[in-house]
């Protein structure tokens, strides 16, 4: 098993990164040939909310050579605290090295971190993550989950803009319940014994099906009232929580509720001249009464 390449942009690493760090302490790192995976599963968090993410490799990183018995993929289980540490350090490097070592015969994620000092020497920093490596059973029982097809689907505003409404909301109750229709109107709002609070957004886009992909007569979202709501309730503390993925700087968002279920976000990254190199998806159960 070996895993060797140059990080050419930690910063954006480090956002994907810094997205599951808010979510769990430790979680699922997925490098295959094309792609690198970033997984919380149901079993890293006790709250439910699940978040499964991918970004290009050719995206963040340069001369990368990946080989196991697994089908060229290692899973590792990592600290998000300590990679974004690492990778935050390298923000400036001149050059970046990742590797999957040994340390005391221990795997470790190794980063070789090189830097130009104020008389121009080349400086190098080693940072070793521990890590642990999935054997080929443990893998194959992450599974991403299956939801039935979203009754409301919705682009949404800026999360930048909505972060300080919902964490204002999270002070004030423990649940948030989300409403949009097909209309282009999505609703944040809170209900409580003490409190009722709503904010609103209209002329929102809702997109439309790609049929090659779906039939769109067969979707509940096609055959349903453009104005009637669809809503789920959620725990306030997961939203605010999904809202942190602002930190990407995502070109769209799209919200998709499932009454009785709960929320699917989708997350998408831009790369250079406006392409899609990597996705966030956050599954948010809904909280009953």
């Amino acid at each position: 098993m070996r895993m060797k390449t140059k990080i050419t942009n930690p910063a954006q690493f480090a956002r994907m990164a810094m997205t599951l760090e808010k979510i769990a302490k430790t979680w699922i790192l997925r490098l295959t040939p094309s792609d690198v995976y970033f997984i919380v599963s149901q079993a890293d968090v006790d709250s439910g909310i699940q978040v499964w993410g991918s970004i290009s490799t050719s995206f963040i990183f340069a001369d990368y050579r990946i080989e196991s018995a697994n089908e060229n993929q290692i899973f590792l289980q990592l600290s998000g605290e300590h990679l974004v540490r690492s990778l935050k350090s390298a923000q400036n490097a001149t050059e970046i090295t990742m590797k999957l070592a040994k340390k005391n015969s221990l795997p470790v994620l190794s980063f070789q971190i090189a830097n130009q000092s104020r008389t121009g020497n080349c400086v190098l920093l080693v940072q070793d993550i521990p890590v642990r490596v999935l054997t080929p059973p443990e893998a194959e029982e992450l599974k991403e989950p299956l939801v039935p097809e979203p009754h409301v689907h919705i682009m949404m505003p800026p999360l930048s803009s909505i972060r300080t409404i919902a964490e204002r909301m999270k002070s004030m109750s423990n649940y948030i319940t989300i409403s949009a229709n097909m209309r282009g109107e999505f609703v944040l709002k809170i209900d409580t014994d003490s409190v009722e609070v709503e904010t609103s957004y209209r002329n929102l886009i809702n997109p439309e099906f790609d049929p090659s992909q779906v039939d769109s007569s067969q979707q509940p979202s096609a055959n349903r009232d453009p104005t009637l709501f669809a809503d789920a309730r959620v725990d306030a503390r997961d939203f605010v929580k999904f809202v942190q993925s602002y930190v990407v700087n995502p070109t769209n968002v799209v919200c998709c509720i499932i009454e009785n279920r709960g929320l699917v976000f989708y997350v998408y990254v831009g790369g250079p001249n406006e392409s899609q190199c990597g996705n966030l998806t956050y599954y948010i159960p809904v909280r009953s009464l």
